[in-house]
């Protein structure tokens, strides 16, 4: 039996992960480091598509693009916008594709929404071609209750850590990066005075006004990727400040990357 989730916020707001290219710098990190390990005639799945952002620029690399998700109104949306032939309404513990028939899957923000996540990822194992890559990102701190509060339809089960996944992947599969995308912490006084903008309005406005000035400078469609040196966390810069008013960098998300061995 098929699994199918309702995610009603696609209705509300349509394919919104578009908009979040240009406007959430956190979100565009996470798509971009995904479309580093693309090349041009791979064969590339995703698992957990939604509305089909990372098909629509993976494809646009050169890729032969394969999506899937459990909610309609995702694939739906998708459909049209992705310009992806090849999407599936399904459950990651039983994938529409043939042993060794991938190069790279990813799995971004989902594998929290998984309850049998360790079978999904022996059956993405599975579907990998050797030397194939598996990329899996997750948030590294996350409040279910909380989440349920904001997104009344969510159905995410659980969270994972990086040992967990560690400890499923390093049966049949060779973890070849783990890193983690960071968010800046101000110093003390910087954060007070970011608390008085956003108590008072000025914060959004502030942030209107940069995201305006960002799409006058560049088109929506044109996603530089950056081929960051690997192995190295990525740092958000949300405030342009200098790194003197950054009292630290925190976690908000983890990036394992790991590779389809025969010999393990």
């Amino acid at each position: 039996m098929t699994e199918i989730n309702s995610f009603k916020k696609y209705d509300r707001e349509g394919a919104y992960h578009y908009k979040l290219m240009s406007s959430d710098q956190f979100y565009a990190a996470k798509i971009k480091k995904a479309l580093s390990m693309v090349n041009s005639g791979a064969v590339v799945f995703d698992i957990g598509c939604g509305d089909g952002v990372f098909l629509k620029y993976a494809r646009e690399i050169g890729a032969r693009v394969f999506g899937m998700d459990t909610s309609e109104e995702g694939v739906k949306l998708a459909r049209v916008f992705s310009g992806c032939e090849n999407l599936y309404i399904g459950s990651a513990n039983n994938l529409p594709f043939l042993s060794s028939s991938a190069d790279l899957i990813v799995m971004i923000d989902v594998i929290n929404y998984i309850q049998d996540y360790a079978g999904a990822i022996h059956e993405a194992s599975r579907a990998l071609k050797e030397q194939g890559n598996l990329v899996i990102m997750s948030p590294h701190d996350i409040d279910i209750e909380e989440e349920k509060e904001t997104i009344p339809d969510s159905w995410q089960k659980h969270g994972c850590s990086v040992d967990d996944l560690r400890a499923v992947l390093e049966g049949n599969m060779k973890i070849t990066e783990i890193i983690f995308i960071r968010k800046p912490v101000l110093v003390k006084i910087l954060q007070n005075v970011i608390y008085v903008l956003r108590v008072s309005g000025l914060l959004r406005l502030l942030r209107w006004i940069t995201r305006h000035k960002h799409h006058e400078a560049e088109s929506e469609d044109i996603v530089v990727i950056d081929h960051a040196k690997r192995g190295y966390d990525i740092h958000l810069d949300y405030y342009n400040m200098p790194k003197s008013l950054i009292k630290k960098y925190e976690p908000i998300e983890f990036i394992i990357i790991a590779q389809k061995n025969p010999y393990i």
